[in-house]
C-alpha cells in the first residue's frame, strides 16, 4: 500500500507548562501512521547542564504504548523541553509532532514562614494570619493554614482553609469567636509549590 503521508504523534503526558518532583519521570506519547505503520518513537529532551544547553536523545521505543521512564537525577532543577520524533516503516520521520512540552523539574521545597500575627496576645475574634511564601523553581501553588487551640474535643490543630491565589499575599483569617480564652494558641502552615513540594512551618 502506498504510504504518502508523514507519521504523526504527540506527547500525552506530562502536560505543557506543568511541574514535577517525580524522579524518574514517566513520559507518554501517542503516534500513528495511515499506511505502513509506526516504526519507532524517539524521546528527546532539551536542558542545560554544565553550561551547555542542547537537545539530548533519551530513548527509542518501537512498540505501543510509547513510553519512557526518564531518570533525571543528574540534571539540575530547571525548565526543560520534551519532544518526540516519529518514524514510519517506509522511512519517513516527523520531527517534533505536536510541538514541544515544557516541564519544570523541581525537587526543592518553597520558602515560607508566618509573620502575622506577631504579638504575644490575640484580643480580637478576627485574627489575620499572613505567611510570605515563594518558590524560585516551579512557582507557588497554595498555602494551607492551621490554628492550634483547645476546643474541648481533644483536637489541637484545626484547618482554617487554603489560599490558592497569592496576588494579595498568602493569608487567611481565623474567626476565633468560638474559642475560649486560653494560652498556648499557635499557627502552622503547609506551603506547596506547583511540583508538589511542601514546606511545613
Amino acid at each position: 500500500q502506498p504510504d504518502n503521508s508523514d507519521p504523526d504523534g504527540r506527547i500525552s503526558s506530562p502536560t505543557d507548562e506543568s511541574a514535577t518532583n517525580s524522579d524518574p519521570l514517566t513520559i507518554w506519547a501517542e503516534a500513528w501512521d495511515d499506511a505502513s505503520g509506526v516504526d519507532y518513537v524517539r524521546f528527546m529532551a532539551w536542558y542545560c547542564q554544565d553550561g551547555n544547553c542542547n537537545w539530548h536523545e533519551l530513548a527509542t521505543d518501537s512498540s505501543a504504548p510509547y513510553t519512557y521512564l526518564w531518570n533525571w537525577d543528574a540534571v539540575s532543577e530547571q525548565r526543560v523541553s520534551l519532544a518526540i520524533h516519529v518514524a514510519d516503516k517506509s522511512g519517513k520521520v516527523t520531527t517534533d509532532p505536536g510541538g514541544w512540552v515544557d516541564v519544570y523539574l523541581d525537587k526543592s521545597k518553597p520558602a515560607a514562614m508566618i509573620n502575622l500575627p506577631s504579638g504575644p496576645y490575640l484580643t480580637n475574634n478576627s485574627v489575620f494570619i499572613s505567611a510570605p511564601a515563594e518558590d524560585s523553581g516551579s512557582g507557588m501553588d497554595s498555602v494551607q493554614f492551621f490554628a492550634g487551640y483547645n476546643d474541648g474535643s481533644g483536637n489541637y490543630w484545626h484547618a482554617l482553609g487554603t489560599d490558592t491565589n497569592g496576588n494579595d499575599g498568602w493569608n487567611s483569617t481565623w474567626n476565633a469567636s468560638a474559642a475560649n480564652d486560653q494560652s498556648g494558641v499557635a499557627f502552622y502552615i503547609h506551603a506547596y509549590d506547583r511540583a508538589g513540594n511542601v514546606r511545613e512551618s
